[in-house]
């Protein structure tokens, strides 16, 4: 067992280094032991889309690759009925399966039960994504066992028919003492938790909130431990999210308002501002990007690690020193803009980052200029930390340096390769 375990780290490290499914293969040949580490890497997180009728057929050939599936995603897949009843048998098949994230299945629920008992009875089902949810998937959430992550995005249409003793709100109660995250798309949570202000998720530390109501002091009560909060398209008072005694594990937070504040920073009285070490700013209002910066005096950012910063305007080099200036511990930071006139060198030396590991700027529009001088010297001076560095301009090209201390710098141009600045993100910040 610890060699199989083995096998399968060595190849999910390579797998993550590698998109050359030709690297991939190589690997599998290389040994019966390393074919069956790489199958058991493979079919652990498996995401279908065209090829789910393949993987249905596959797991009920083979059940031994059946108990490796611990996370399945189906995307993009239209369900016909024959494509369903397949599912439905697979599904009965995955022992081991604790994750799934389905497509919208208004159509499914309504014209095959079983595939509501498929998944009310798999046996370590802790974590759902469902999608439009409507009238039937109320149904199915009533169904369902108690949740460890629950992620729920109701269809607009739905939105006017929600009620509080929902399937889907009766869902949330019984998952009181098992749920630690929870993602929430235009369900009026708040108005849910009025007439219930004793109910309590202690265990959760992940809360995203997208198209609902306010947030007020009952809602932040429901959830004490909140470490990572995501709100998107929602208003929520100042003193919330400033005062550290509200959410006092918060330490991630991602916001995507045009006023991100409204107030004073020390309107409660309390003397301090709120730590954070990852703050994430999704700009979508056409906010002037200084406004923005100016609301980062409203937090105390001198433990912060990660920052991503979008904005909808011209990027301008005076804002990377602000950043850095503001935050002087920083190790990550992600920055896009629509168009940059300045060249890349100048962005660079317009900040000091001691701290820095990895630098992302995507731009809708650039132009590359020659000669555009050659960014490692600067990188070097200004950056003395800095391991990787993405200039991604959308649509067209990206370029990456991976810096090292011999040095040694590897230098890669790609279309459309905008996932690579996610896969790093998140390398670093695991």
């Amino acid at each position: 067992m610890r060699e199989d375990a083995a096998i399968v780290e060595v190849f999910g490290n390579v797998a993550r280094l590698t998109t050359r499914k030709t690297a991939l293969l190589s690997l599998c040949v290389v040994s019966r032991a390393a074919h069956a580490g790489a199958a058991r890497w493979l079919y652990r997180n498996v995401e279908l889309s065209r090829t789910l009728r393949a993987f249905c057929w596959t797991v009920k050939r083979s059940p031994k690759l059946a108990s490796y599936v611990r996370s399945l995603s189906i995307v993009n897949a239209g369900l016909s009925d024959q494509t369903t009843r397949l599912l439905i048998d697979a599904l009965s098949r995955l022992p081991n399966l604790h994750h799934v994230a389905l497509p919208p299945l208004e159509h499914v629920l309504s014209n095959h039960e079983l595939f509501s008992m498929a998944l009310a009875t798999l046996p370590n089902l802790d974590s759902i994504v469902l999608q439009r949810a409507g009238e039937q998937t109320q149904v199915l959430c009533h169904k369902l066992p108690p949740l460890r992550s629950l992620q729920l995005h109701f269809g607009l249409q739905s939105l006017g028919d929600l009620h509080p003793t929902s399937g889907c709100g009766k869902l949330l109660v019984a998952c009181q003492e098992t749920l630690e995250e929870l993602n929430i798309h235009g369900f009026d949570l708040a108005s849910f938790l009025e007439p219930r202000q004793h109910l309590c998720w202690p265990r959760v530390r992940s809360l995203t909130l997208l198209s609902t109501t306010n947030i007020d002091e009952v809602l932040v009560a429901a959830f004490p431990n909140v470490e990572k909060l995501i709100l998107r398209d929602i208003d929520f008072p100042a003193e919330i999210l400033c005062d550290p005694r509200m959410w006092p594990r918060l330490r991630q937070l991602t916001l995507s308002l045009p006023n991100l504040i409204d107030g004073e920073p020390d309107g409660n009285g309390s003397g301090k501002l709120r730590v954070l070490q990852r703050f994430s700013v999704w700009n979508t209002h056409m906010v002037d990007p200084e406004f923005i910066m100016e609301q980062l005096r409203y937090y105390d950012l001198q433990q912060l690690t990660a920052l991503q910063f979008y904005s909808a305007f011209e990027f301008a080099p005076s804002l990377i020193c602000t950043i850095f200036r503001s935050c002087p511990n920083l190790r990550l930071l992600g920055i896009r803009f629509d168009s940059m006139k300045s060249p890349f060198t100048e962005v660079l030396q317009a900040g000091e980052g001691p701290n820095l590991e990895f630098l992302s700027i995507t731009l809708s529009n650039y132009v590359f200029r020659s000669p555009d001088p050659h960014p490692i010297e600067i990188l070097g001076r200004h950056f003395p930390r800095l391991r990787i560095v993405d200039f991604i301009v959308m649509r067209t090209a990206a370029v990456q340096w991976r810096v090292s201390h011999d040095p040694i710098v590897e230098v890669s141009l790609e279309n459309d390769a905008e996932h690579t600045s996610i896969e790093c993100w998140e390398m670093i910040a695991g």
